[in-house]
């Protein structure tokens, strides 16, 4: 920055606020007194904060001695910000740095240039804050916003004792009433400016709730998955930041079960810059794009890289997918669509039907002669309901490669069928259960999948739609190295080498390579009684799961 590039400006002349308006008009040589006016407390018919200029700067804080300059690179617009130098460098260790003219940056040397220079000549100096591709993403008003919060000192001073209702009253309530993508893109300027805390300890002290009443958000519910994947994302992110557990753990159980319209094949980390609820870090949604803070205590631009390649949020959601799609071969492989190599089990009822290929019990419980015509009437219907109506099965051909387009469709890009975002996870339960009970005749009125299959899809169900969000991550506890290999579900701690299942129940676990089992009536796992957590994670990452007793 080349030495006196940046223009002076006149200081305010002090005055008292309990000087009234009229005292002003009957003495014009007196000017009244500056009052903060960020854009979260301007009325809103005051000019935008896109209006400011080096001789009308926006008052972040009456009492400030220099100018902020922000030139945004894509449209080289200027935005100017009167601050108290003191309040930045109590508050903000870039700031702290940045004005400090024993440091290298040409800003803080440049301040103390100014200084020296305008000293008793009434004029502030201009200080610009740099410009990068990261402070652009986050936004002109969270940088406003940003640098209220280090000023926030400035709204409960003395100047502001005649006023009607306190700043700091107005702010607090305007600030509850912002879109919750600027409070999360407060969060990201304020660690790219490496001064979470500042920030941290404001939002605390004005009570900031996210936008709505704590209390839903700290239950999963059916509500909870109309919120759209953006504002479940953000959710994540704020809540981890204000330390607000229960409701992070609810967000990241949402978003498993929502999916992701990145997760079409895997966690793909965004082009480019990007704000972090774009792509959770550490291990949530797979190895992260460097993430980049102006790490100036040390004097330089530090990049920080996360090593976690877990994608757990995608991995749990697959584990589930990968159950239920179980379930579903299970019955198929019943009715003979399939081929097991299980041992054939016997039963009182069962009647043995051989195969070249493989025993097979038939499923008909009439016990009368047409017990094949039963059965081929239900996998039938079974198939139909699964591959059309669900959508949860595809029927395709294994003779044709899958590189081979067929004449014709050289140029046939608009016919291809695109990636969909992944269906909900509840809804698909819904819709399973709605399989038909249609019968062959009414002598079989005791046959068929349905009364078998939704007890199982309860069972299911009460760990996806569980109000505690089973299925989630507290970020906060996720991203302790020493709790994280205990807690993915990667891990060979507590995975399950069978479940067995009797209708919506788990009765029986065997755990790990040394056979350690518990029952769900009194069992135990290594000396310690299993959580529901436990429970949810057994079943969805077990390696064989036994979904009805040999003699159902």
């Amino acid at each position: 920055m080349a030495s006196g590039s940046q223009p002076a400006l006149p200081l305010t002349p002090p005055a008292r606020s309990a000087r009234t308006s009229a005292e002003f008009n009957e003495f014009p040589g007196l000017h009244p007194p500056e009052k903060p006016n960020t854009s979260l407390l301007r009325p809103r018919e005051s000019r935008p904060s896109d209006k400011s200029s080096p001789s009308s700067p926006i008052i972040v804080s009456p009492s400030g001695d220099v100018i902020l300059k922000y030139t945004k690179p894509s449209s080289g617009d200027s935005y100017y910000w009167k601050v108290d130098s003191r309040m930045l460098k109590e508050n903000s260790p870039y700031f702290r740095v940045l004005l400090d003219p024993t440091k290298r940056f040409v800003e803080g040397q440049f301040f103390a240039q100014q200084l020296s220079e305008s000293s008793g000549s009434g004029f502030l100096p201009i200080v610009v804050v740099p410009a990068t591709p990261f402070t652009e993403l986050y936004g002109v008003d969270a940088l406003e916003l940003f640098l209220q919060i280090l000023c926030l000192e400035s709204l409960a001073s003395d100047e502001n004792d005649d006023e009607d209702e306190g700043l700091e009253t107005v702010f607090s309530f305007n600030l509850k009433a912002q879109p919750l993508s600027l409070i999360a893109r407060l969060v990201d300027i304020a660690d790219y400016y490496n001064s979470p805390y500042p920030v941290l300890d404001a939002l605390h002290l004005l009570d900031y709730s996210l936008g709505k009443g704590k209390s839903r958000l700290q239950k999963f519910s059916e509500s909870t998955l109309k919120m759209s994947e953006d504002r479940i994302r953000q959710t994540i992110v704020v809540a981890n930041f204000l330390n607000q557990e229960y409701i992070a753990k609810v967000m990241t159980h949402a978003l498993v079960i929502a999916g992701s319209r990145r997760w079409v094949h895997s966690p793909q980390v965004p082009e480019g810059p990007y704000l972090r609820w774009q792509h959770l870090s550490n291990g949530l949604e797979g190895m992260a794009q460097p993430h980049r803070t102006m790490n100036v205590v040390y004097g330089k631009k530090d990049t920080m890289t996360d090593h976690y390649s877990l994608e757990e949020l995608y991995y749990r959601r697959q584990c589930v997918l990968n159950t239920i799609t179980d379930l579903q071969a299970y019955f198929l492989r019943k009715y003979g669509a399939l081929e097991s190599d299980e041992p054939m089990p016997t039963t009182s009822k069962a009647v043995p039907h051989h195969t070249t290929h493989q025993h097979r019990v038939f499923q008909c419980r009439a016990g009368l002669g047409n017990a094949s015509q039963c059965d081929l009437f239900h996998l039938g219907q079974m198939t139909r309901f699964f591959a059309l109506r669900a959508k949860s099965i595809f029927i395709g051909s294994t003779l044709i490669d899958p590189e081979f387009s067929p004449p014709g469709a050289e140029h046939g890009d608009d016919n291809e069928e695109q990636p969909s975002p992944g269906l909900h996870i509840s809804s698909l339960i819904v819709s399973l259960k709605k399989h038909p009970d249609y019968q062959i005749d009414l002598n079989h009125q005791a046959c068929g999948v349905k009364r078998r299959l939704l007890p199982i899809l309860d069972g299911i169900e009460k760990f996806v739609m569980d109000a505690r969000g089973m299925l989630g991550v507290v970020p906060s506890i996720w991203d302790q190295p020493e709790n994280r290999q205990r807690l993915q579900w990667k891990s060979d701690t507590l995975f399950a080498e069978e479940v067995c299942i009797i209708l919506n129940q788990i009765t029986y676990l065997q755990f790990g390579p040394k056979g350690a089992a518990a029952t769900a009536k009194g069992g135990s796992y290594s000396s310690r009684s299993l959580s529901q957590e436990d429970y949810a994670r057994a079943l969805f990452t077990a390696k064989k799961r036994k979904w009805e007793p040999d003699t159902f």
